[in-house]
């Protein structure tokens, strides 16, 4: 039980230093620690259920995340969780185990002073109803969302090569 309790503490941690979880209940208007609690209770069960895999944790996560945060996570941060969860799952009979999960729970208390940002670049563009579905269904309200990546560097254009009369390029 001990043990299970320096678990239980050690994903509540992760999940609180996840930025795709912590940038979720910024923006959401769900019940955020009681919601947090009830996330850490489920991966905890999952570990206690069976042997799992890094796919099985990742899975729980990116579910949850989905139907209880309304958030599609599509970078590779719950891979990293899933295996952070995994290798602490793995030590917790190391003695190092519960200052590693103190640190981790003082890194929690620094991070709940910051907030994580996001800036997302989008262009919305209605869909006519007009077109043709296979499937012989219209669905009025459709929306296609296109991001555009930022851009790290701006581009100097190229001028255009001068050609002179007799056909050459000037340099």
């Amino acid at each position: 039980p001990a043990q299970l309790t320096l678990f239980a503490r050690a994903i509540l941690a992760h999940l609180r230093l996840w930025p795709a979880l912590r940038l979720a209940l910024q923006t959401s208007t769900a019940q955020g620690k009681e919601n947090v609690q009830l996330f850490a209770s489920e991966i905890l069960e999952l570990f206690q259920s069976k042997r799992v895999g890094v796919d099985d944790v990742e899975e729980l996560l990116l579910q949850i995340m989905d139907e209880e945060f309304d958030t599609l996570v599509e970078d590779e941060s719950a891979l990293a969780l899933s295996r952070a969860l995994i290798l602490t799952w793995e030590n917790l009979t190391s003695p190092e185990m519960e200052p590693s999960v103190k640190l981790l729970e003082e890194q929690v208390e620094r991070a709940g002073r910051t907030r994580v940002t996001a800036q997302v670049r989008e262009e919305v563009e209605e869909v006519d109803g007009d077109d043709d579905d296979d499937d012989g269904e219209e669905e009025e309200g459709d929306v296609e969302m296109q991001y555009e990546a930022p851009r790290l560097v701006e581009r100097k254009e190229k001028p255009e090569p001068v050609v002179d009369d007799d056909g050459f390029t000037l340099v």
